[in-house]
Formats: C-alpha cells, sequence, structure tokens
C-alpha cells in the first residue's frame, strides 16, 4: 500500500506530463535498425541503405574476365553513340602524348648519342620499319596505345624484329589478351601467367574468335596498364566509373529530346475556363469592345459569320463560352534538370582524374582558378607520360639500341651504359604562356632552372636547338663575309624595332645626294681578311 507522500508525487508527476488524444492516432517514426558488430559504422548494415556487394578483396581477381569486357563493351558503345566520353578518350591522349615524346641519349660518347638519335628517328617515322602491320608511325602508336589502355583498361606491345635484324612492335588491345574458353588454364590467370612470387612469366593473346591463343614470354611484351593495388594484374577502363552515369544521361538527352520534338509539332490547344471567370465571350461583345477603342469592324452582318476579318489581316475564329486558344510554350530542358547533369558530368570527369571544367565546360572559371585547374592537369600528364615511359617507351628505345648496334648499322657505343637516356615531353599546356614565360626565364637566369631542363619544358632538345642555333651563326658568318656585310649591318635585319632604326639613320637619297666615285684607298684588299 502507497504512502499518502507517494502517491501525492506520483499525481503530480501524472498532472505535468502531456495528454495524448485518443481522436488523433499517434504518428511515430520507424527507427533504422544497424547491426554488423563494428565500432566503425561504415562497416555495419543499416536499413536506411542498400546492401554493399563486393566479391572478393583479393587482388588478383578483383578485376574478373567478365566485369573486365562487359564495361569495356559498354564503354565503346558510348565512345561510338555520344561525343562526352570520346572527349574524355581523345582528350586525355592528347594531353598526355600531344605530338609525340622523343628519346634523348645521355651517354658519355656525344657522337654515338646523335647516331643512335638519328637511327631512331629515322626508323620510328616510317610505318614499315616501326610496325609489324606497316600502319603506325612512332607517334600515332604512342597516342592510340595511350587511347586504348584508357578505353579498355590496358594494352600490349609485343617486341619483334624485321628480316633485317631491326625493331619491330605489334600492338594489340587488352581485349585480346585473356583464356580461350577451350584452353588449360593451369596457372593463368585473365590471360597472365603468374608464379608463387605473382610474377607475370607470359601472356597469352587469344584470336578474334577467342578459340586459339599464342602464348607471348614476358620478355617480349610490354605491358601498358595502370595499377590500383600491389597485387593486382589486370586493369579496367578509366570510365568503369562512369558507364551508368552516362548511360543516365543519354536516356535524359533522349527523353527531353522527345519531348521539345512533340511539342514542336502542337503549336497551339484551347483551353477552357471556370464559369465563373468567363463574362460571355461572345463575338458581340467583341465587336462592341473593338467599336469603343475605336478599331474597325466589318459593316455586314458578323452574327451570322463564325469568321470575320479585321482590314486585312488574319482571321479570328469564334469559339464557344469559356475556351480560349493558347499557344504551346515548352520550356524543356528545364534548369534543374540541366543542373543535375552538370553533377553527373563533374563526377564523371573528376572520376578519371581531370576536372570536368577542362573536360566539359571551363566557361565558368576565373583566371586564377584556371591557372589551378591546368596546374592539376598538368600533374596528372606527367603522370601519365611518366608511366608511359616506365612501362613502355624506355624498353623500346633499349630494344632499337640493341637491335641496331647488333645488325652493324650502329656503331658500338663507348660508354658502357649505353642504354642511358631521357625522353622529351611535348610542351606544357598553359593559358597563360607570356607569364609563365618570364617565371621559367627569370629561373633560368637565377640558375634555379638549367637550359636543358628550359628546352625540355618546351618539349625541345636543348642540344639539338642549341646545335642548330650555332651552325646558324656559322653560316651567317660565312655569308656575310661572302658580302662584305659587318655585325652592326645584320644586326639591323634582327633588331624588331627596325623601323625606328631606319628613321634615325634613313638611307641616302640618290636624287639629293651627289655621287661620288670611291676612294682607291677604301677599297679592301682581297688578300686581307674581310672583318
Amino acid at each position: 500500500m502507497k504512502s499518502k507522500a507517494t502517491a501525492s508525487r506520483a499525481s503530480r508527476r501524472s498532472s505535468r506530463s502531456p495528454k495524448v488524444s485518443t481522436d488523433t492516432p499517434l504518428q511515430t517514426s520507424a527507427k533504422a535498425m544497424s547491426w554488423g558488430g563494428s565500432g566503425y559504422q561504415g562497416a555495419n548494415f543499416s536499413t536506411n541503405r542498400g546492401y554493399i556487394y563486393w566479391p572478393t578483396l583479393d587482388p588478383r581477381r578483383e578485376i574478373d574476365t567478365y566485369s573486365r569486357l562487359e564495361i569495356a563493351r559498354r564503354v565503346h558503345f558510348l565512345c561510338a553513340n555520344t561525343g562526352f566520353p570520346k572527349r574524355i578518350i581523345e582528350g586525355l591522349a592528347n594531353l598526355i602524348v600531344g605530338t609525340g615524346l622523343s628519346p634523348q641519349a645521355t651517354t658519355k660518347d656525344k657522337k654515338w648519342n646523335q647516331l643512335a638519335q638519328d637511327s631512331y628517328w629515322s626508323r620510328s617515322h616510317s610505318a614499315s620499319t616501326y610496325d609489324v602491320s606497316a600502319r603506325l608511325t612512332g607517334v600515332q602508336a604512342q597516342r592510340l596505345m595511350v587511347k586504348t589502355r584508357l578505353r579498355d583498361g590496358d594494352a600490349a606491345v609485343v617486341l619483334s624484329s624485321s628480316q633485317s635484324g631491326g625493331a619491330l612492335r605489334g600492338f594489340y588491345s587488352g581485349i585480346q589478351v585473356g583464356n580461350p574458353s577451350n584452353a588449360n588454364n593451369d596457372g593463368w590467370i585473365d590471360g597472365l601467367k603468374t608464379d608463387s612470387l605473382n610474377r607475370i612469366s607470359a601472356y597469352r593473346l587469344m584470336d578474334a574468335n577467342g578459340e586459339k591463343s599464342t602464348d607471348i614470354p614476358a620478355e617480349s611484351m610490354c605491358w601498358l596498364v595502370r595499377y590500383d593495388s600491389p597485387g593486382q594484374l589486370r586493369s579496367i577502363s578509366i570510365l568503369a566509373h562512369a558507364v551508368n552515369k552516362m548511360v543516365d544521361i543519354t536516356e535524359i538527352g533522349t527523353a527531353t529530346t522527345q519531348g521539345i520534338k512533340t511539342a514542336a509539332q502542337v503549336g497551339y490547344y484551347i483551353a477552357s475556363q471556370a464559369a465563373a471567370n468567363t463574362s460571355g465571350g461572345s463575338m458581340l461583345q467583341a465587336i462592341k469592345q473593338a467599336k469603343q477603342a475605336g478599331l474597325p469592324v466589318p459593316s455586314n452582318d458578323v452574327t451570322a459569320q463564325k469568321i470575320f476579318q479585321v482590314g486585312s489581316g488574319g482571321e479570328i475564329m469564334e469559339l464557344p463560352v469559356g475556351r480560349e486558344i493558347k499557344t504551346l510554350l515548352d520550356t524543356r530542358p528545364h534548369p534543374n534538370t540541366m543542373e543535375f547533369i552538370d553533377y553527373l558530368i563533374r563526377d564523371i570527369s573528376w572520376g578519371t582524374g581531370i576536372s570536368s571544367d577542362l573536360l566539359w565546360n571551363i566557361y565558368k572559371l576565373g583566371g586564377a582558378n584556371t591557372r589551378f585547374v591546368m596546374a592539376d592537369a598538368q600533374t596528372y600528364v606527367q603522370t601519365e607520360q611518366q608511366d608511359l615511359v616506365d612501362t613502355w617507351l624506355a624498353r623500346d628505345w633499349v630494344y632499337h639500341c640493341a637491335k641496331e648496334m647488333k645488325a652493324g648499322r650502329l656503331p658500338r657505343c663507348s660508354d658502357p651504359s649505353w642504354w642511358l637516356h631521357n625522353w622529351v615531353t611535348p610542351e606544357r599546356i598553359t593559358v597563360d604562356f607570356g607569364r609563365d614565360g618570364q617565371v621559367i626565364l627569370k629561373k633560368w637566369a637565377s640558375m634555379l632552372l638549367s637550359t636543358e631542363r628550359v628546352f625540355q619544358m618546351a618539349g625541345q632538345d636543348a642540344r639539338e636547338e642549341l646545335s642548330k642555333e650555332m651552325d646558324l651563326t656559322v653560316w651567317i658568318k660565312e655569308e656575310m663575309a661572302a658580302r662584305k656585310l659587318t655585325p652592326v649591318d645584320f644586326q639591323i635585319f634582327r633588331n624588331s624595332n627596325i623601323t625606328q632604326m631606319l628613321a634615325q639613320n634613313p638611307p641616302p637619297d640618290p636624287e639629293t645626294t651627289p655621287a661620288t666615285k670611291p676612294n682607291p684607298t677604301d677599297t679592301p684588299n682581297p688578300e686581307e681578311p674581310t672583318p
């Protein structure tokens, strides 16, 4: 039995509690359920979110054959039928390769360096001496293989040789590397044979039907791939994250286009108003209003006509009471739709590593923002260029030089480290050439940049360009001596302010200047050297 004090306190608490009306049902929100037993919420399951599925964390099998080929098939379709994915692949390949990467021998044998560069240049600029199929030159192959790797995930270059012992290359897409359906896959994982240390020892190239295959040893294959984990063997298309979003954009565009086309076929429609909002709308009232406004009206019996003409204007049709003709104004695409598409494009672009402003639309950026975007893009480009050198081009140069020296067309290098070389990349991308050029020249003058590095930033070989300049200087001196000219005479043609110089030192006027005979003492002695 409760005491009076206890009962009074309970009654007071009851009186302070809010009363819930029995007439209105109590509104409650369902609480999200979360389970999984982890302190990290991202590792638990929740009814507020969908189930996340990832088949395996084994890096060797994370990219399976079906996923790789199906993604490649869809990317091929998107690149063939829509512009944005093709722009991504083509644009990135152009940024990475540009006009082509060129080798520069850096051994201590200067004469051999020039001979090796000339040898590589002559063979790489001819498709018949560079490509097994005689279709691609060196620069064309660089651009095509970068496009292939970006689109299909990986690519392969098979090193071969001609009948004369010269270096040749065969080019393949990663789609052509795999396991045929009827092949023995013992030790093979998706076209790659590995050992216990996950070292690739051979690659398997399939024919067009996927039934026959050819095994290529690893030492004869350059495998162009971008790894995302240490144990990974294959890579997937750079647009793998964007396939569904690009399909969504395509479907939204198709539906919006169909709506615009349908609306364009319907020029007007008849709208019906409520009776309370109408005032009759008869033709007699319209004519009466026209008379009050001083407008011309026909003099015949208009009540018996369905159509009347005002002056020589168009015809106006009489409509029932409460009806009116309205023009169909279509507002598609809606600004919200365009903003959503921009969001999808930003997600797609950043997933590839490049800003959407550079790949899609740059007009919203200001000067400072543009410089930041271009600097970020330049970092991406330099990383991709270095990957291209590491996975293919460095081996390509060494393979060519070894083949040429073995065939006797290139002399042996006196430097034991005959394989030393660099690759000169194309000129850096910039939107402020004048400003960047001044900064580079100031760094060069302060010895913060070497002369060779300055030329490389412009996509040029310093030794080659300076040699040409010195050869030109020698030729200028020889031609000046042949024409009995002095450096002062030649400087006028190199001076940018030539007009001002001519104004300060005008040539003599033959009409006002008397003719003079040359002084025999001023005639140069042909036996003495001309300055």
